[in-house]
Formats: C-alpha cells, sequence, structure tokens
C-alpha cells in the first residue's frame, strides 16, 4: 500500500497501544531513529500516526521497532474492531 512509512497489523495493538515491527516491514528509504513519527498502515488501508519508541538491533535478524501509535489519528476501514480489540473494556 502506497503512502505508509512502516507495515503493521493493527490486530497486535497492545492495550498500551504499541505495536511492534520488523525492519523488513519498513518502506525503502525510510530511516526511524527512537523519536521520529511515521505513518503506520496495513493492506486493508488503514493508517495511523506513530512515534518509535523502541529501537532493537537482532543481528543477524531483522531489527525490531516499537511504536507508540496514536489513535485519535486512525483512519480507514474500523468495522469489526472494538473495545475489547482495543484492550479497552
Amino acid at each position: 500500500m502506497a503512502g505508509r512509512d512502516v507495515w503493521v497489523d493493527f490486530n497486535d495493538l497492545d492495550v498500551d497501544m504499541r505495536i511492534t515491527a520488523y525492519a523488513d516491514a519498513v518502506e525503502a528509504g525510510v530511516e526511524l531513529t527512537v523519536g521520529a513519527r511515521v505513518l503506520v498502515g496495513d493492506d486493508e488501508g488503514n493508517t495511523a500516526s506513530a512515534t518509535v519508541v523502541v529501537h532493537e538491533v537482532n543481528s543477524p535478524a531483522p531489527d525490531e521497532f516499537t511504536f507508540q501509535v496514536d489513535m485519535s489519528t486512525f483512519s480507514g476501514n474500523a468495522a469489526g474492531r472494538t473495545e475489547r480489540d482495543s484492550g479497552r473494556e
């Protein structure tokens, strides 16, 4: 999907609205550093702004990045997402 910096699966959001992705999910040309704001998105067209909060170097495996997702910026197909899914029962 064009327009996102990092591919994520929003179903993997934790109760603190954080999500982790491997470096191979980062679009070409996007450089991530702790504190950087990026656009995360999935293949269904959902997107949200997020901030890189953790960068784990996993040589030789791909690096991992954890993002704090700003759900107030969520845009897309929220159908099927419930309060329970977001951890806010």
